[in-house]
């Protein structure tokens, strides 16, 4: 029966001015004696209406899922509830206050709006069938308009909780776009998530190597303690020798990449191991969502999101919300993973602690000198940041998977700072260095890092083109960020710029024609393979050379461990190298002692290339002079014998023994007959390539 079915009420038990009638003074008598005819058996009536909700397939599961002693409360807050219906003192404020306070309960532990539509016409049933309508006909009426004020009010707590769930949409789809690293997208999801009503904690997590779940980012006020309290459980497990990976939503999710839910953690005997660390915290109920890109094997990750109500959030409302909470961080997680790759496992508790250790004094910044292979002098060094915990230094590739991008920014501006001071310290010892640090990717396009940059520079008094600021190719640049005008605005205050790891990342040649840098750094990577591949790594090495002097950059090379290579790239004509081969990363008094040892760096004036990898650098550079004249001299009209004579002069001058000699012979022969892209061209330039690393004669196979 609906609560607007009065039909069965004397049509004249009904006033004319109903919305005047509902509170106040003309209607107090007939509600105390309604209210004095329901008291003795408010509780048998709400005994028998939860027998009927019991029966209803909306809410019998919130109901099933109570213990004894919860049910036995929720029935005596829903008696206090009708008697306050049937209340003569009842004001409009009262009333409205109450019933947004019940309807935000019911929307947070899943109570949909039908099933709020149900309730009251359940309700409104049983009261009917316990009050004698005739002798309260007026009264009974009244509280049936109570009754529907209170249900709409308890459907606007539902629709101002949609209106939260929409916004809290629209914040994680605006993250999952924008977020620039795996840390931001778990931090800040879990604040947002944290923060809305109903919603007691948020966790991050992934299992370990042994399936132990370990916490990344939390949300929620208690959540901090909750984890403490798992961990020592899951400790004294182990020490008992028992398996601390026991059963729960975050297993079940795991393995069945599914959405799992425990409706009342007190009564769900499959989390009982649990149950003590559940109620310390105050979480009654939880949902988890594994966030699964399509190509993984597993999930990336679990989120764990818990309620201080039973339920486990589970209203059709609440099932559509929380799946578009897991397509959008799984989208965002997706985005990221396609540029930046899986990131590693840090603990929630590791990056806490890193993260203090940069706000606090942790930070310390290491040097690498860089130096000019044409004079041997360093000309310049890059400042490499650092992280002190204790007697252990942590490196970038470390720790920076746990910053937020707010901690990146911090890391920029303490880092520019400490190197800045060290500079005047320098230059009051006689010492003057040009100084290169790292440009996150988030710092292009962002105002606050151009005038962080620019108050750093004129809070030490330096010089802005004694600072190279070093763009990473490898970190991916926002679409959003126009890259010409975000490196301007950086150019415009007087510092250098420097594309570092080229050949790693993100650039195209039209990118690194149209970047206003002054240096071009190649990339470790690319030298890595020096040993593998010498001659076509040097090729390589060669090209981008040539390619940053076209374009009026210099160019360093980075990640150079042997003497070898330092000796070939000083035939390359690159500008400068760094690397362990020259000196590691050390702290400044360190440097200042090694800049005081004596050295030679400078091979450009060394005709003894003792070296294999500069015997093949020289040999390069004698081939693409080989390609040159070539190209140049059309084997037509003759000119077979210019051509000749040319090569003849090459292998006159760059042979040192016979066999080099024997073996360019062979090579300018072949070019001649069968030119510079035939099999016997390129047959007879690896025979050369096997001479100059093996260091033994072939012989010619230009016949």
């Amino acid at each position: 029966m609906s609560i607007l079915a009065l039909q069965d009420l004397p049509s004249d038990a009904i006033p004319i001015d109903m919305d005047a009638s509902l509170y106040g003074l003309r209607i107090k008598t007939k509600m105390e004696e309604l209210s004095a005819s329901i008291r003795p058996i408010v509780h048998a009536v709400v005994d028998q209406f939860y027998r009927q909700l019991s029966r209803l397939s909306g809410s019998q599961h919130l109901i099933a899922c109570l213990s004894g002693e919860e049910l036995d409360h929720m029935k005596i807050k829903q008696a206090e509830n009708l008697l306050m219906l049937c209340s003569p003192d009842l004001t409009h404020e009262m009333h409205k206050e109450v019933a947004l306070r019940v309807g935000r309960i019911h929307a947070i532990v899943g109570l949909s709006r039908e099933q709020l539509v149900t309730s009251n016409d359940v309700l409104h049933a049983v009261l009917l069938q316990n009050v004698d309508g005739t002798a309260h006909a007026q009264s009974l009426l009244i509280l049936a308009r109570r009754l529907v004020r209170d249900l709409g009010w308890q459907m606007t707590a539902a629709q101002n909780m949609q209106i939260l769930c929409s916004n809290v949409l629209f914040k994680l789809g605006n993250l999952a776009w924008h977020a620039e690293s795996y840390t931001d997208l778990i931090t800040r999801a879990a604040e947002i998530l944290g923060a809305l009503d109903g919603v007691v904690g948020c966790v991050f997590a992934r299992p370990d190597a042994q399936g132990i779940f370990k916490v990344e980012a939390i949300g929620g006020a208690k959540t901090v303690d909750f984890i403490a309290h798992v961990e020592k459980q899951q400790r004294a497990w182990l020490q008992a020798g028992e398996d601390p990976l026991k059963p729960g939503t975050g297993m079940w999710a795991w393995e069945s990449r599914r959405i799992a839910r425990c409706f009342n953690y007190a009564t769900d005997p499959r989390v009982a191991h649990w149950l003590p660390c559940i109620e310390e915290a105050g979480y009654r109920s939880g949902i988890t969502l594994p966030l699964d890109p399509l190509h993984e094997k597993n999930p990336a990750i679990v989120l764990f999101i818990y309620s201080g109500l039973p339920g486990g959030f589970s209203s059709p409302e609440q099932d559509a919300f929380f799946s578009q909470v897991k397509a959008l961080l799984t989208f965002g997680l997706s985005k990221l993973e396609a540029f930046n790759g899986t990131v590693d496992t840090i603990p929630y508790a590791t990056r806490k602690r890193w993260q203090s250790l940069l706000h606090g004094s942790g930070l310390e910044m290491h040097y690498q000198p860089v130096v000019e292979l044409r004079t041997g002098s360093v000309v310049k060094v890059e400042a490499l940041a650092r992280l002190r915990d204790g007697d252990d230094i942590l490196t970038p590739d470390t720790f920076l998977p746990a910053l937020t991008s707010q901690d990146l920014f911090t890391l920029y501006v303490s880092g520019l700072d400490h190197v800045l001071a060290q500079r005047n310290a320098w230059i009051s010892q006689g010492v003057a260095l040009g100084l290169a640090i790292n440009l996150p990717a988030s710092a292009l396009g962002n105002a606050r890092y151009v005038e962080a940059t620019r108050k750093a520079l004129d809070r030490h008094n330096c010089p802005p083109d004694a600072i190279t600021l070093e763009i990473l190719e490898t970190e991916e640049v926002s679409p959003d960020v126009d890259l010409l005008s975000a490196l301007l605005a950086y150019k415009k205050l007087g510092v250098q710029l420097a594309e570092d790891d080229l050949g790693s990342g993100y650039s195209t040649l039209a990118r690194l024609r149209e970047m206003p840098v002054d240096v071009i750094k190649i990339d470790r990577s690319i030298v890595r393979n020096a040993e593998q591949d010498p001659y076509n790594t040097l090729r390589f090495i060669y090209q981008l050379t040539r390619l940053g002097h076209g374009l009026g950059k210099r160019v360093v090379v980075e990640g150079v461990e042997d003497m070898a290579l330092l000796q070939a790239l000083s035939r390359l004509r690159v500008d400068c190298a760094q690397g362990y081969a020259i000196a590691k990363p050390m702290p400044a008094a360190e440097l200042e002692l090694w800049l005081r040892l004596p050295r030679i760096l400078s091979f450009q004036d060394d005709r003894k290339l003792t070296h294999t990898l500069a015997r093949l650098a020289d040999a390069l550079v004698w081939e693409e002079g080989l390609h040159v004249i070539r190209e140049e001299t059309p084997l037509n009209g003759g000119k077979e014998s210019v051509l000749a004579g040319f090569y003849a002069a090459m292998v006159d001058t760059a042979s040192h023994d016979s066999a080099e000699k024997a073996a360019k012979t062979d090579l300018t022969e072949c070019a001649i007959k069968f030119g510079l892209n035939s099999n016997e061209y390129m047959a007879a330039r690896n025979r050369l390539i096997a001479l100059l690393v093996q260091n033994r004669p072939i012989a010619s196979g230009a016949d």
